[in-house]
């Protein structure tokens, strides 16, 4: 299971301009399949959960019996996990009291970036809110970093979704995320139907409390930023970044 959030943690979300817009244009969160994501360790194993596994198998009436060698049920235990990370989607953010130049850096390294601050109560009720029939199937929990040489991991797909490499730790995410079976009739790895993301309608209202322009920004496109979002119905802050003013010596 995901670690339990804080709900009055602050939470982040920074993106370039064009995200910003089409969430704006979509009233949605954009959740990404897992194995659509930079990390090819997304939804992986650790090296010991891996050895539990093959022990499991080992142990197995299917190899005692001889229907199927180690080596066989190993393959197909590997395919499946594999392919199973197609039916979780995540919607990602940061939690952190204050902006962070590193996520800044990451995913908003243009001048023409903005970070969404919010809480992880406000998107819950904003799930809540906007698509109650799809709220149900949306779980929010902090992402669990662990060495994957030597800690030892949970097998279902929420845990594994939920798990990153320590060398991810700076990322502090926060992750919604939502999980399918395969279509009646189908084995894991046969179903295609799944596309690469899932729109999910969020009350803006409620998710958003403020909205703070990239450092590298000029005023204009704060107010751009501004006007933009009266146009589209959302009263809400919009602050230059903490990190642009010139330094005091």
């Amino acid at each position: 299971m995901p670690e339990r959030e804080d709900p009055d943690c602050k939470i982040w979300r920074y993106m370039d301009f064009p995200k910003l817009v089409w969430m704006l244009l979509n009233r949605a969160l954009f959740f990404c399949r897992t194995d659509k994501l930079c990390d090819p360790f997304e939804g992986s194993l650790t090296k010991k959960a891996r050895e539990h596994r093959t022990g499991q198998i080992r142990n197995s009436e299917a190899v005692r019996r001889a229907a199927y060698s180690q080596k066989e049920l190993e393959d197909d235990s590997a395919f499946c996990g594999y392919h199973e990370t197609k039916y979780a989607f995540v919607n990602c953010w940061h939690i952190g009291d204050h902006e962070s130049d590193a996520m800044w850096k990451l995913y908003g390294s243009t001048a023409g970036a903005v970070a969404i601050q919010s809480t992880s109560l406000r998107l819950n009720r904003a799930l809540k809110n906007g698509e109650p029939d799809h709220y149900g199937s949306v779980t929010i929990g902090c992402v669990t970093y662990c060495d994957y040489e030597q800690d030892d991991m949970p097998g279902d797909l929420l845990s594994k979704v939920m798990t990153k490499r320590k060398a991810f730790a700076h990322e502090r995410e926060l992750r919604a995320v939502i999980m399918h079976s395969p279509v009646a009739g189908t084995e894991v790895g046969e179903d295609t139907t799944y596309s690469d993301h899932e729109e999910v309608t969020v009350d803006l209202g409620t998710l958003v409390e403020a909205i703070h322009v990239s450092p590298l920004a000029g005023e204009w496109f704060r107010d751009f930023v501004e006007d933009m979002l009266r146009h589209y119905g959302q009263d809400v802050p919009v602050n230059q970044s903490s990190l642009a003013p010139d330094p005091m010596f």
